[in-house]
């Protein structure tokens, strides 16, 4: 997370605000990370149960409903429905290979066809790894369901999940994360896919990180600014050509479906696929909902910060300190997209001309993630 490396790069020299600190403690409160998190909307949703059933529901009101389903879109097996119901908007689908993925087509009296998948994928070893197909653009397209996925860091992939991937067929893995996070934590990968640096850097001087740090500690209102500056002057001024690696990558059809992920899958990779949805035409108040489910993933994220906050302890701080650097704030990344629209024109404009996406580049994604 680009908080972090900003931020913690500089914390010598800080015992003097352990009372600040501590004083902070006296009258701070945070919200649940549970209550920043919006439901994007789709035109339908399935959920897997701990029993391992999958939960459909959807919003069309055209009875009745046939479920049809499939281990792949195009594979969907409609000889005969798994499920056919007449009143409500709402089925429980039993007696699935708990192993698979599945992808269910729901079909309306009124004709209509809508295919829906999970979104939060059964990836045991890895924190945030959601599917961001299934929304809908500005001209009623939809975003295709298996083709992109979104991620915390590989490193902790189990031999089970190696082969639930394998089973994805994931061909493309873009990673976002510094040269001593990948090497601390070495990405695993499956065999046969090709897995891509896009390092995302901070160019913040220690001295600077030093007086965030001071700022931060004694008045916390300060962090605003700060997760605003991280998101926009270092994600999107400084390191465009990263994103632009991304994207690039999945204008190329032979490199999908594909994973998109830094260490929490939370910031850097926030802000990529922001701009990917933004761009396909996804309305944004439904990118900035997508951007807010890794807050599902708060406790992950806590225990991966866990180690970072170690050099802090003599100062008093604690991980739950940090809690405002842990969390998807849906409003900072409202206001990155501001910042760019004001200095840039349009996330299209952005995309061409600072990091490096053409014209052609970006219908090729239309093409490849959109039906």
């Amino acid at each position: 997370m680009p908080i972090f490396w900003i931020v913690l790069a500089g914390f010598g020299g800080l015992a003097g605000l352990i009372g600040a600190v501590t004083l902070r403690k006296r009258w701070l409160r945070y919200p649940l990370p549970a209550s920043l998190v919006t439901q994007p909307k789709t035109d339908a949703t399935a959920v897997r149960l701990e029993n391992g059933d999958v939960e459909i529901l959807w919003q069309s009101d055209a009875a009745p409903v046939r479920v049809y389903a499939g281990l792949r879109p195009d594979t969907i097996d409609r000889e005969k429905p798994l499920a056919e119901i007449s009143e409500g908007k709402r089925t429980v689908i039993s007696g699935l290979d708990s192993a698979g993925r599945y992808y269910f087509e729901l079909n309306f009296a009124n004709g209509e066809r809508v295919i829906v998948a999970e979104r939060i994928l059964r990836v045991t070893g890895v924190p945030n790894f959601r599917d961001i197909g299934g929304y809908r653009t500005a001209d009623g397209r939809g975003v295709r369901w298996g083709q992109v996925y979104r991620s915390g860091t590989l490193h902790g992939l189990t031999d089970d999940d190696l082969v639930y991937l394998a089973q994805l067929e994931v061909k493309l893995i873009c990673d976002l994360r510094t040269g001593d996070e990948m090497k601390s934590e070495p990405d695993r990968v499956p065999e046969g896919v090709n897995y891509v640096s896009l390092p995302v850097h901070s160019q913040r001087s220690r001295s600077e990180s030093s007086r965030q740090l001071r700022a931060l500690l004694i008045n916390p209102p300060y962090l605003g600014k700060l997760m605003l500056e991280a998101y926009t002057k270092t994600m999107m001024d400084e390191n465009a050509q990263s994103i632009g690696g991304a994207l690039r990558g999945l204008a190329e059809a032979d490199n999908l479906p594909a994973v998109i992920h830094c260490t929490a899958g939370k910031d850097r990779t926030g802000i990529t696929i922001a701009l990917l949805l933004l761009v396909l035409g996804v309305p944004e108040e439904v990118v900035i909902a997508d951007y807010s489910l890794s807050n599902l993933y708060y406790e992950a994220v806590r225990e991966v910060v866990k180690e970072l906050v170690k050099p802090l302890m003599r100062l008093g701080v604690t991980t739950d300190d940090l809690y405002p650097l842990l969390i998807a704030n849906p409003e900072t990344l409202r206001a990155a997209l501001v910042y760019l629209r004001e200095k840039y024109g349009s996330v299209e404009a952005y995309l061409r001309d600072k990091a490096g996406i053409g014209e052609d580049e970006i219908a090729r994604l239309k093409a490849n993630l959109l039906e």
